[in-house]
């Protein structure tokens, strides 16, 4: 009885994240790719994530990755690899990930870079102004943007993502090192440890060189 007491929460969750995934399927670009994720690195942090489709299924280098969390449909990262029937994941919290983001309700623009030692995410570059009209919890979404700034190099500038998508929100701030801008440290949507489904979005543009 233990043990089909067991078996029913866990169909019972599945089932619930099956209707997310159909709900997250059903809103989101023509071309757009469900796949399960079956592996994730060793580490706590969650360096890559393996998800079940490759290029057999349409999953292409460089393309964008989302699941549903919260109600939201949140960015988990980017494909940084794809094989025949398989492909990795970069998560947005790993240090080499970038991404333009914008604070839905106050509309300010910076820049999200993953910060794996603490499983969280700084959003740099954001306009002193600012300051007196964030708020804790505010959310995050994508700009949709190419971020170009003199402190950072083409080689890390990133390929597009579709503006709206959520990231994450707000958990504190402070005045950046340069003393011309703020940093926030926002808490991304995603929950890695408990991320089963994905969808892999068409690409919207290719990284610059």
């Amino acid at each position: 009885m233990e043990q089909r007491s067991r078996d029913l929460v866990q169909l019972a969750t599945e089932n619930q994240q099956l209707t997310a995934l159909l709900q997250l399927t059903n809103s989101v670009p023509t071309g757009s790719i469900p796949a399960a994720v079956i592996g994730r690195d060793p580490g706590s942090l969650f360096e890559t994530v393996t998800i079940n489709r490759g290029l057999s299924a349409g999953v292409q280098k460089d393309a964008p990755v989302v699941a549903t969390a919260d109600g939201f449909q949140a960015l988990v990262g980017r494909v940084v690899w794809s094989g025949p029937f398989t492909a990795i994941v970069q998560p947005v919290i790993e240090s080499s990930f970038y991404v333009m983001a914008r604070l839905q309700r106050t509309r300010y623009d910076g820049i999200i870079m993953g910060d794996p030692n603490s499983g969280q995410l700084i959003m740099r570059y954001v306009p002193l102004r600012a300051q007196e009209e964030i708020e804790i919890d505010d959310l995050v979404i994508t700009s949709g943007f190419i971020f170009e700034h003199s402190l950072m190099t083409s080689s890390t500038r990133r390929s597009l993502y579709p503006r709206g998508i959520y990231v994450g929100r707000v958990n504190d701030l402070y005045q950046g090192e340069h003393g011309d801008s703020i940093e926030l440290i926002v808490k991304p949507l995603i929950n890695f440890s408990q991320l089963d489904y994905v969808v892999v979005l068409p690409l919207s543009g290719q990284p610059d060189e």
